[in-house]
């Protein structure tokens, strides 16, 4: 979490930053994150009015920064996307890997930061299909991820507090694009005013024989979606 302009970690060795601090000649507040649940106090009630205006601007600063030390991505060349839309991946398309387990810890830890990080969900998606088969070039791709997130380590996910109260969804697929099944990817995204609140990118469970049977699908699981929030 990022704090509100003029608000100061109280302690910035700690491994999860969760306590913030302003402070005056006049006045103190102070903000606790614990879990999912927030706590904002001080003994100025305008300031803490104040505070509550900002909004929130959550992001996974340290874990993307960590993330890329222990890959040794910090010294890498920056990425403008992702993932390359010409790269196809399949299964038994290269000599396996000797090791798998440093390909799966590496994908284990970046579906953890697409907890905040929509523009990552299609590709980590893609590589989560190989964790018992990984090859170099799956490998190799999924560095490409790291590389990207170096462009913006603090991207994430900012709420105002003035949100306007509606939803809107946008869907769309990948038709066909699995080598293997054949099969197409359904992608959508969901927005309460200006803010992203839900997304997901997952397989089909069946295959369509044409791009907008797999356009249909992608929108009626856009729509169980709205219909659940």
């Amino acid at each position: 979490m990022t704090p509100p302009p003029g608000l100061k970690v109280d302690d910035p060795h700690l491994v999860y930053q969760a306590l913030f601090t302003k402070s005056t000649s006049t006045y103190f507040t102070v903000i606790l994150v614990y879990v999912d649940d927030m706590v904002l106090a001080g003994n100025d009630i305008t300031e803490i009015v104040q505070v509550k205006r900002i909004g929130i601007h959550l992001n996974q600063r340290k874990y993307a920064l960590s993330l890329l030390e222990d890959s040794r991505s910090l010294v890498s060349k920056p990425a403008k996307v992702p993932f390359d839309p010409i790269t196809k991946l399949q299964l038994n398309h290269d000599k396996p890997l000797s090791d798998g387990s440093s390909y799966r810890r590496l994908v284990g830890r970046l579906i953890y930061l697409t907890i905040s990080r929509l523009n990552l969900t299609y590709a980590v998606h893609q590589f989560s299909f190989f964790m018992d088969a990984s090859t170099d070039i799956h490998h190799k791709a999924a560095l490409k991820v790291l590389h990207y997130i170096k462009t913006s380590p603090t991207h994430g996910l900012f709420f105002p507090s003035n949100i306007e109260h509606k939803l809107y969804g946008f869907s769309d697929s990948d038709w066909a694009c699995c080598l293997d099944s054949h099969k197409s990817i359904t992608s959508f995204c969901v927005f309460l005013g200006s803010s992203l609140i839900s997304w997901k990118s997952k397989k089909q469970n069946t295959v369509s024989r044409l791009s907008s049977e797999a356009e249909y699908r992608a929108l009626g699981s856009l729509i169980c979606e709205l219909q659940w929030l």
